[in-house]
């Protein structure tokens, strides 16, 4: 354990199933049954929920009525309501409908980010900068999640060296947050510890959050060396629902765009 960031005696969790979860199910689920839901989390002592997203209906269905979602739950304090935008004009709806958070998705692979995205890791960088003009003087946090952090399902290994250099372009930006996520569930434990402590060493107040996968069964092992390495914010998701395919099945199948599989 790095003995200068020791274990976090308070632990924050973002629960994205609203959003994570209820993107890929089979039926659309009725807007007042994702209102209720989501009331019913804010009272269990979560710090942030992500609620919904604001992409294209046409993408994706099922979060068609993400801004109804939004302004019909209970807010309340001391807990943060987190929205998915991938673009400009999702932004834009996200911010009328008066969000505390917002949360971009970018790729460390091209691949990856080529299939779930339709952008390079640089073009998305871009897009980001388009983003948080539109998003200036607003007080919302703005986070970004890194898919594909800890290995891409088409490319192998990703140097953590390129994750690093990520980070800081992120960070260069303006983004005040930083998701780092297995995307597919292919981190280690020794992989995340090191990593961990890399990021937190040279941005020591940068907020991280982990966003794991339980592919291989290494979930909770891989949450607890991120703790071990100083993290104090992690994604979990109501009951597991969502998440991306398995490898194998991730190379088989079309991703819908904006499906953000973090």
């Amino acid at each position: 354990m790095n003995q200068l960031s020791p274990c976090p005696a308070k632990i924050e969790i973002n629960e994205v199933a609203p959003r994570d979860g209820l993107q890929i199910e089979a039926r659309f689920v009725p807007t007042e049954d994702k209102i209720h839901w989501i009331d019913a989390l804010s009272a269990t002592g979560l710090r942030r929920i992500e609620a919904t997203s604001f992409t294209s209906p046409k993408a994706i269905p099922n979060l068609r009525d993400a801004a109804d979602v939004v302004t019909g739950i209970q807010r309340r304090e001391g807990v943060d309501i987190t929205v998915l935008v991938p673009n400009v004009k999702g932004t834009e709806r996200a911010l009328a409908c008066q969000v505390d958070e917002i949360n971009l998705v970018m790729s460390a692979s091209n691949s990856h980010g080529l299939a779930n995205l339709r952008m390079t890791p640089e073009q998305s960088l871009e897009q980001f900068e388009a983003i948080l003009e539109v998003t200036q003087g607003s007080g919302v946090f703005i986070n970004a999640s890194l898919s594909t952090a800890f290995g891409c399902p088409f490319e192998g290994e990703i140097p953590e060296a390129r994750v690093v250099e990520l980070v800081a372009k992120l960070i260069g930006l303006g983004i005040q947050g930083i998701t780092l996520c297995d995307t597919t569930g292919m981190a280690n434990p020794a992989q995340v510890k090191h990593l961990c402590e890399a990021v937190l060493e040279r941005w020591p107040e940068t907020p991280f959050t982990l966003h794991f996968h339980n592919t291989r069964g290494m979930g909770l092992a891989n949450a607890l060396a991120a703790w071990q390495a100083g993290i104090s914010r992690f994604d979990a998701s109501l009951g597991g629902l969502g998440g991306c395919p398995s490898p194998r099945r991730q190379r088989q199948c079309v991703h819908r765009r904006f499906g953000a599989y973090v």
